[in-house]
């Protein structure tokens, strides 16, 4: 959704809270549309809404946890933000355990981190493309900082075929170069 697109919806959303101002996933989505827009803190107040409505939203965990990740001095909470959305019972734990591996790579805690991306992948039955090259990607971050460099290649080999045009192929694709010309 571009820039645009993003303002209109969080205009939609907002005329929808007029009407339905305890609808959790209204407020989700209207975070979603504030953050796509660049509007971080209103994505956050907006997440924030949807907690106090559903506390173990886990969409709302793990998009604010994500947010507080980017931030970089926030990580006590984006933790345990993600940690709750992790122990949620509901279909999305692949992408929960996924800002999970990256907040624990931002913390250094390599080990946490391959831990996390391993239980995605597992606990993900089909995952996107899109999702799984993210994980796998990750997967390979967190060996790479653990010293595994042949684990940590294929990670990043997985993560090129399972979407060689995302971002995330073209970070693997960074880091096996960087691999490769390590003496």
């Amino acid at each position: 959704m571009g820039w645009g697109r993003s303002v209109e919806a969080a205009d939609l959303y907002r005329e929808l809270l007029k009407a339905y101002p305890d609808s959790a996933r209204t407020w989700v989505n209207l975070g979603n549309a504030q953050a796509a827009a660049g509007r971080r803190s209103e994505a956050q107040a907006a997440y924030r809404a949807a907690l106090r409505i559903a506390p173990g939203d886990q969409d709302a965990l793990n998009y604010l946890a994500w947010l507080l990740l980017q931030e970089g001095d926030r990580l006590d909470e984006a933790e345990t933000l993600a940690m709750r959305a992790v122990a949620e019972p509901q279909l999305e734990g692949a992408q929960s355990l996924e800002t999970l591996g990256r907040i624990q790579l931002a913390r250094k805690r390599y080990r946490d981190a391959v831990a996390a991306f391993e239980g995605a992948l597992s606990l993900a039955e089909a995952p996107s493309a899109g999702l799984r090259a993210f994980l796998l990607e990750g997967l390979g971050q967190a060996y790479r900082t653990c010293g595994d460099a042949e684990a940590a290649r294929a990670a990043f080999r997985a993560a090129l075929l399972a979407d060689p045009s995302s971002s995330a192929a073209e970070n693997a694709r960074s880091a096996l170069q960087a691999l490769e010309n390590r003496p």
